[in-house]
């Protein structure tokens, strides 16, 4: 500690007023020669010269770094003489709150008188800082414009304005703030003053920001949970506020060249007809919130490499923005992902190359999980890049790959949600370049122009139409998941009679649509993840016998039971002339379905289609227990059967022919 604590305060003090007065004689104005020699950019410089006559003219500059200029008035200074807050402030007349707070060229100076009596001064931005503007968004919520001048982007030449905006949690929240800026603008130490700093400036300026305050939206599609106005892009027709930092993809919602050559490009693919359903699919994602029952869904197309699908989803993307940018890959991050699907409210999602996550099958599965229950299951802070809680998803995703989005996932519940069509779109690279050509070239009208076809007509005629379709398709769909997949064809197919009857896509016919209910293409059964669960189940029977207790009208088989397994019995099969059934021990079942890839819902749907029937009290080798058991097998245990315990779908019942192993057992003869 020093020996002369008085003395070292004194200097301190006195080095703090001499810096103090020295930026008081910074701002005070220059005195007012007749002639004054200021430094400008390139940009601005001028030489004014001034006759007898009081005439002004402008003279061509020399290649010099300053010229001669008279002294502007004080009211209207020349660019370069603009204070920092003249040149942040929003409105004239916008004022720093009180006496604390100063703003110098190096940021905001805090003053004031602490507990002692002692003049404090601290500079707690390091940037000239204002709240510009408030935004009220279609969430009921007010936004803060932070704008501050910054040399982040010009090499430090010149300062030019930046700004953030921030929901009012973060706002009023020092621990929210720091983070929501891009540079070192605020440091941790002073964060807590910087929010009462502000709050200040938005309660001293209040009449002028409200005044000027504006609405935006916080997404792009149906605008405040209505459908009277719809938002295509930024300034289409509302500003966006890009609340999840989309960037990009948002701004790429835009309009270049024209309509017509869009639709002729279109018309010309009319051979195509995935093609087709792929536009179709970006023109139906506005309907999700008009047609009563129905919900988000994929449209997937998958098909050998280069056969066209990029060049497909780029001519489909064009209906609402450049493709180029609108178009995300399955590369991204699950949260990157999700923040888009936010973000759409309306406008269909674009993700591309499935095939570049197959090593990631489990956040694939994810986002068709969540796609399909229309909610992330996401629980973020309500910060600038993070998602909002409770946001639900209200879109149509659009994806293309070399496989079938339903090899990532086993959940049976999301298989209808997923419309598979595995066929190549284009038949030669040429048209194929050509179709991609003209979406960079020509894109962003056909979205805009089918929602004002669809809002000239009436919400009642929709859903009636809508119903019609559902009723007309609902019945050709050979199995229960075809059936419950013809609600979300439905929609497709009254987005192409809409898109049609506007002149923006041709007319598809019905065997088009009853080809997607059935699977578009995929090997019978192949998108049906309970039948297929089902397949494991019996296919584990024929080549585990030893694990099931064998019994024919409720007595234990000697011969096909001579020992109890390890870990115990698996089940019981029942070969009796009364009762043939399948009982399994539910926690041994789902350890066997999740090792096969499932999920355990599909038990659920086997109880639903009446497949099984759960907790069934029985006898397991003279013990009672409580089992899953499996009912309504068509075929069973039978001399000769097939070697192959395939299953389909009969009349909704499982039909199984079941392997001779187990027949074998049966018969007396252990295997």
């Amino acid at each position: 500690m020093s020996k002369y604590p008085e003395l070292v305060t004194m200097l301190v003090s006195s080095l703090q007023e001499k810096e103090r007065q020295a930026e008081l004689e910074e701002a005070r104005p220059h005195p007012n020669p007749d002639q004054v020699t200021v430094t400008l950019p390139d940009a601005v410089r001028v030489t004014e010269v001034e006759d007898e006559a009081g005439q002004t003219s402008v003279v061509e500059p020399p290649a010099t770094p300053s010229v001669t200029k008279p002294t502007p008035v004080p009211d209207t200074p020349a660019p370069a003489e603009l204070t920092p807050l003249q040149r942040l402030a929003p409105f004239e007349g916008y004022e720093m709150p009180g006496n604390d707070y100063r703003m110098l060229d190096r940021g905001v100076l805090w003053e004031r008188t602490d507990s002692r009596n002692q003049f404090q001064q601290d500079l707690i931005t390091y940037r000239p800082m204002v709240v510009s503007e408030l935004l009220n968004d279609d969430l009921g919520s007010t936004r803060y414009r932070i704008s501050w001048l910054s040399s982040l982007n010009l090499g430090g030449t010149e300062l030019e304005v930046r700004d953030v905006v921030v929901p009012a949690s973060t706002f009023v929240d020092s621990r929210k703030l720091l983070p929501a800026f891009p540079e070192a603008v605020v440091t941790g130490k002073w964060t807590s003053q910087v929010v009462e700093y502000l709050n200040l400036l938005v309660a001293t300026n209040r009449e002028g920001l409200e005044t000027r305050a504006r609405t935006v939206a916080t997404a792009l599609g149906w605008y405040q949970d209505k459908t009277e106005t719809f938002v295509a892009g930024p300034g289409r027709p509302i500003d966006v506020d890009d609340t999840r930092n989309t960037g990009e993809w948002l701004n790429g919602h835009t309009e270049r060249g024209d309509l017509e050559t869009w639709v002729e490009e279109v018309k010309s693919v009319a051979d195509r007809p995935v093609v087709l359903l792929t536009v179709t699919a970006t023109l139906a994602a506005p309907l999700l919130k008009l047609l009563d029952g129905a919900e988000p869904f994929i449209f997937d197309n998958s098909a050998s490499t280069s056969t066209g699908k990029s060049s497909a989803m780029s001519l489909a993307a064009a209906a609402w923005g450049d493709p180029r940018k609108i178009m995300l890959n399955w590369r991204a991050t699950k949260t990157a992902i999700e923040l888009h699907l936010a973000t759409a409210r309306g406008v269909p999602l674009f993700l591309n190359e499935s095939q570049h996550a197959q090593d990631e099958k489990e956040k694939v599965a994810q986002v068709i999980y969540g796609i399909a229950e229309g909610q992330s299951r996401s629980r973020a802070r309500q910060t600038g890049g993070e998602l909002i809680k409770g946001t639900s998803f209200e879109t149509i995703a659009i994806s293309n790959g070399e496989n079938s989005l339903l090899t990532f996932t086993e959940k049976g519940g999301v298989v209808p949600r997923v419309i598979c069509v595995e066929q190549a779109p284009f038949d030669t690279a040429e048209r194929a370049n050509e179709a991609k050509r003209v979406a960079r070239r020509h894109h962003g009208h056909a979205g805009p122009a089918f929602v004002e076809h669809v809002l000239s007509l009436s919400r009642e005629d929709l859903n009636d139409r809508y119903q019609e379709w559902v009723d007309r398709l609902r019945p050709v769909g050979k199995t229960n998941v075809a059936g419950r997949r013809a609600e979300s064809v439905a929609v497709l197919a009254l987005a192409n009679e809409l898109a049609s009857d506007a002149g923006l896509v041709p007319d598809l016919d019905l065997e088009t649509w009853e080809f997607l209910v059935n699977g578009g293409g995929a090997e019978e059964g192949a998108d049906d993840k309970p039948l297929q669960a089902l397949q494991v189940l019996l296919e584990h029977v024929v080549t585990n016998g030893r694990e099931y207790w064998v019994s024919s009208n409720g007595v234990g088989l000697e011969s096909a039971n001579l020992f109890e397994p390890p870990g115990g019995w698996m089940g019981r099969f029942e070969y009796g002339d009364a009762e043939q059934f399948l009982a399994v021990s539910g926690r041994k079942l789902k350890e066997l379905l999740t090792r096969a890839g499932f999920d355990v819902s599909v038990l659920s749907d086997w109880v639903r289609r009446g497949w099984a029937e759960k907790s069934v009290q029985t006898r397991l080798d003279g013990r009672g227990a409580r089992l899953i058991k499996i009912t309504h097998l068509v075929e069973t245990l039978r001399p000769g059967g097939d070697a192959a315990g395939e299953v389909t779908e009969v009349g909704g019942r499982a039909s199984v022919s079941w392997a001779a192993g187990v027949r074998d057992r049966v018969d007396g003869a252990p295997v």
